[in-house]
C-alpha cells in the first residue's frame, strides 16, 4: 500500500508538489515555447485538489540534461504561460470552476531552485499561490540523491507530494532524498499511472505483445528481458533493434555516440547474449532499413534489406528507420493480440523521410481496437504529430518508468512512499 494525497491533512499547508516539467521546447522569437504540454495538463488535477485545500504550491521538476550547470535553454519559465493557460482552461471548463473558483492564480517563477532569494520569497508566498522553482538539474546535487540538497528543498515546505510518475524510476533528491525530511504521499496522477499498469500486469488479456524502439539501449535491454516472461511477442525497431542486429553480425552502419558506449559496458552485452537465442521465435527484429546516404552533393534515403546489409559499404551511413517489410511483418503481429504495449519510435520520425516506420505502427495499433498502452515522451510526441490523440487505450507519459514498473522493478521514488506497517 502507498500513501496518496487523499491520505494527509492539506488545509492551509504549504506543499512541495514533485511534477515532471521536463517538456520539449523550441525558439520562438527572443524565446522559447512549450512545444507539447501533456506532461503540464496532467498535473492540474493535483494542482486544483491542493488549491481547493487553500495551500500554497512549491512546483519543483527538472527539465533536460544541463549536466550541473545553468543552462539557458533549459530553464522552466517557458513553462509558466503554459501553466497559466491550462489553469486558465479548468477554470472556464463549464460547470467545473473547482478549486480556482472565479480568480486567478498567482504564479511566481524564481530563477534558482535553493538560496535565501528562494528562501525569503517562499517566506512571502499567500494561500493559493503557486511557486515554480528552477530546474533541480541545474544543480549536481540532485542526480545523486545528496541528502544536503534535498533537505534544502524540504525546509521550503511542509508536505511533500510527488506528482511526477514519469520520474519515479530516478533515485533523485526532489524524488527520494526529500521524503526523509517531510511527510510524502503521491499525487492524483501518480495514483492514476500505479492503478492502470497493476492492472495491466495482472490481468492483461493475452495474446500480449511489447513493441520496443527508440534509442536508449542502456534503459531497455533488462526490461525486454523481464518481459520474456509477460509477453508472446517483442518488437524491436529503431536503434535499439540495431543494437540486436550489430550483435548478430551486422552491419549496421553509424551509431549514436551514447549508444555505442552502451553497447560495451559488460552487464548490457551479457543480457545481450542471453536475448540473443530468443530472435526469431519470441523476439522479432527489423528485416529491412531505411539508410540515409551521401550520393554527390545529396542525401538520399533508401531502403535496404538487412540480409543484404553486409554486401554494402555503410561506414557512413545510418539505418533512420525500418523499412516497408518490417512495417508489414510487425503490424502482422499487431493483428494477433489483445493486449499492445508500445515504447518508443521506429525511427527518426522527426524528418518526413524517415517517418513512415512510425507512423504506420501507431496507426495499425490505433486501427487494432484492441487495449493499448503507449508511454514515453518520444512515443507521445509522435502520436501528437500524426494526428492519432485519443485513439489509444491510454498514454502514459512515463517510458521508462513505465516499462520498469510493468517488469516489477523496484522504482525509487515509489518505494519511499509505501505506507511502513
Amino acid at each position: 500500500m502507498y500513501k496518496t494525497i487523499k491520505d494527509i491533512n492539506l488545509k492551509n499547508k504549504k506543499v512541495i508538489l514533485r511534477v515532471t516539467y521536463d517538456v520539449p521546447l523550441k525558439k520562438n522569437g527572443n524565446g522559447w515555447m512549450v512545444v507539447d504540454d501533456s506532461r503540464i495538463k496532467i498535473s492540474i488535477p493535483t494542482i486544483d485538489y491542493l488549491l481547493k485545500q487553500n495551500c500554497k504550491i512549491i512546483l519543483i521538476s527538472y527539465l533536460g540534461r544541463p549536466h550541473g550547470k545553468v543552462a539557458e535553454d533549459l530553464r522552466l519559465k517557458p513553462v509558466v504561460k503554459e501553466l497559466i493557460r491550462q489553469l486558465a482552461l479548468l477554470n472556464n471548463t463549464k460547470g467545473n470552476l473547482t478549486g480556482l473558483a472565479a480568480k486567478k492564480v498567482k504564479i511566481i517563477y524564481l530563477k534558482d531552485c535553493v538560496g535565501k532569494e528562494v528562501e525569503y520569497k517562499i517566506k512571502e508566498m499567500k494561500p493559493r499561490e503557486i511557486t515554480l522553482l528552477e530546474n533541480t538539474r541545474f544543480h549536481p546535487e540532485e542526480e545523486k540523491n545528496d541528502l544536503k540538497f534535498a533537505q534544502k528543498l524540504a525546509n521550503l515546505g511542509e508536505i511533500f507530494i510527488n506528482d511526477a510518475f514519469a520520474q519515479s524510476h530516478r533515485m533523485y533528491a526532489s524524488t527520494v532524498g526529500i521524503t526523509n525530511f517531510l511527510p510524502s504521499a503521491m499525487g492524483l496522477n501518480f495514483e492514476k499511472e500505479i492503478k492502470i499498469l497493476t492492472k495491466i500486469k495482472t490481468n492483461s488479456k493475452k495474446p500480449l505483445v511489447i513493441i520496443i524502439g527508440g534509442v536508449k539501449i542502456n534503459t531497455k535491454i533488462e526490461v525486454i528481458k523481464n518481459f520474456l516472461k509477460q509477453a508472446d511477442w517483442i518488437l524491436i525497431g529503431g536503434v535499439a533493434g540495431l543494437i540486436f542486429l550489430k550483435e548478430l553480425g551486422y552491419n549496421v552502419g553509424k551509431l549514436p555516440n551514447d549508444t555505442l558506449k552502451s553497447q560495451t559496458n559488460n552487464s548490457i552485452k551479457k543480457i545481450l547474449a542471453e536475448l540473443l537465442p530468443f530472435v526469431g521465435e519470441k523476439i522479432i527484429l527489423p528485416i529491412d532499413g531505411i539508410i540515409e546516404k551521401t550520393i554527390g552533393l545529396k542525401k538520399q534515403a533508401r531502403e535496404i534489406d538487412i540480409a543484404f546489409l553486409n554486401s554494402h559499404d555503410l561506414s557512413e551511413c545510418s539505418i533512420l528507420d525500418i523499412g516497408p517489410q518490417t512495417i508489414e511483418l510487425f503490424s502482422q503481429y499487431i493483428k494477433k493480440v489483445k493486449t499492445i504495449i508500445w515504447n518508443g519510435p521506429m525511427g527518426l520520425f522527426e524528418k518526413e523521410k524517415f517517418s513512415q516506420g512510425t507512423k504506420k505502427i501507431a496507426q495499425a495499433i490505433a486501427d487494432s481496437k484492441v487495449y493499448s498502452l503507449i508511454g514515453g515522451g518520444d512515443t507521445e510526441e509522435a502520436i501528437s504529430k500524426f494526428n492519432l490523440d485519443g485513439k489509444f487505450s491510454h498514454v502514459c507519459v512515463a517510458g521508462g518508468a513505465m516499462l520498469e514498473f510493468l517488469a516489477d522493478k523496484k522504482l525509487p521514488g515509489l518505494e519511499v512512499l509505501k505506507i511502513k506497517k
